[in-house]
């Protein structure tokens, strides 16, 4: 039974990873200006899933 929960939180850990991907490989992340990312991170905002209440960029400040 420990093993099943096991791997249900191991995939749901994983969907979450992949998810996250999505933001942190674009390209915006990897060569945008804070402000063009902020602004494309509103603009994605139908890309979400469900789970993640709201994504936050956070600056060096």
């Amino acid at each position: 039974m420990t093993a099943a929960y096991s791997q249900v939180i191991s995939e749901k850990i994983e969907a979450y990873l992949y998810a996250m991907n999505f933001y942190v490989n674009s390209d915006m992340a990897l060569e945008g200006t804070f402000d063009e990312m902020r602004q494309w991170l509103i603009s994605q905002e139908d890309q979400r899933i469900s789970e993640f209440d709201y994504i936050m960029l956070a600056g060096p400040d």
